[in-house]
């Protein structure tokens, strides 16, 4: 009984001890001081993801940001009437391009969009065109162009795949699967409760700068880190939050991987509606019918902190049989491809 009586007085003291040493510390400081512990509280809160969130919901969904795409025939089009207005940013390795690009693009990595990105070269065009092989990089890094606000930005739906056939049969038919589609189930998985946000390190205050240095890090990292290839996925399924972006019907009845709850890319993700649904503490990946939603679902996510991933090809890749009805979802098996110039 005696030692149960003083082991309290000994905390006690030196609780005192630490608080005399807390004001000790708070007089001598300044109102620099104060600046300084009120941003180091800042870096390590969620309150930057709130505001990025904040930020980005009117300008990511309702203003018309979400996937801008542009298909081979009206790029064609834009091209043999007004060249001068477009602009084509190819970021497939240079031996992919060396094999056949389109006249006047130009090849680049992911790390130097960022100096187009903070420039006025973009806004000098009418259209920008990100260019890859299957259409998800370039959508990727279109996302991060229109979310820092260059909304002339577009990709090019299905990639090069769908300017020639000789691309095509290398990147996108050879992708086509079934892979997972005897694993699809057609139940309701419930969402997961409201959360937090993430932790997103910077100072909080200047949401746009904050903004363009979170894009600045992302094109630094590539479009790598944000992929995820259905094996890697089905290797270690627990691991990771699935989210299937897809109207509901489709939900049900194409049918969508254990464990996807349903959501879609519009309003959905906005800090109103589900955004805090989504967990902080595991990774998200994300699929659609044919990748390019999950792209930019992935880059929306990543800039709030998020460890999102976007499957490649989406549901193209591991159900394909359950798309052969939907033309506009999916990538042709064979015929209904293009083959327009390239050089080399």
């Amino acid at each position: 009984m005696k030692t149960t009586r003083q082991t309290p007085s000994r905390w006690a003291v030196a609780l005192l001890g630490l608080l005399l040493a807390a004001h000790s510390l708070a007089a001598c400081s300044g109102p620099r001081d104060a600046v300084n512990q009120a941003q180091a509280v800042a870096t390590d809160s969620s309150a930057n993801a709130r505001a990025l969130a904040e930020w980005l919901q009117d300008r990511a969904f309702h203003g018309g940001l979400a996937p801008k795409m542009v298909d081979a025939p009206t790029l064609r089009a834009a091209l043999d009437s007004a060249p001068a207005s477009v602009l084509l940013l190819d970021l497939r390795p240079a031996e992919a391009f060396a094999q056949g690009h389109i006249a006047g693009a130009v090849n680049l990595g992911f790390g130097e969009l960022a100096g187009w990105f903070e420039s006025d070269s973009l806004r000098r065009y009418e259209r920008v065109v990100m260019l890859c092989g299957n259409g998800q990089s370039a959508t990727y890094a279109a996302a991060l162009a229109r979310l820092s606000g260059h909304e002339n930005v577009s990709a090019l739906k299905w990639g090069m795949s769908a300017w020639s056939p000789a691309i095509a049969v290398k990147v996108w038919q050879a992708a086509l699967s079934d892979t997972a589609l005897a694993m699809v189930e057609q139940t309701t998985v419930p969402k997961p409760p409201k959360g937090d946000l993430p932790l997103v390190p910077g100072e909080l205050g200047d949401t746009a700068s904050l903004l363009k240095a979170r894009v600045r890090e992302l094109l630094a990292q590539g479009f790598a880190p944000a992929r995820l290839s259905i094996d890697d996925l089905l290797a270690k399924p627990d691991s990771f939050q699935l989210v299937a972006m897809m109207y509901e019907d489709d939900y049900y009845s194409l049918g969508h991987l254990p464990g996807a709850f349903n959501i879609a890319l519009g309003d959905d993700l906005a800090l109103r509606a589900e955004l805090e649904r989504l967990p902080n503490d595991r990774p998200i990946a994300v699929y659609c019918h044919s990748g390019f939603q999950g792209a930019y679902a992935a880059a929306y996510l990543r800039l709030l902190g998020y460890d999102a991933y976007t499957l490649l090809n989406g549901a193209n890749g591991f159900m394909r049989s359950r798309l052969d009805s939907m033309p506009t979802k999916s990538f042709p098996r064979k015929g209904g491809l293009h083959d327009f110039p390239l050089e080399r």
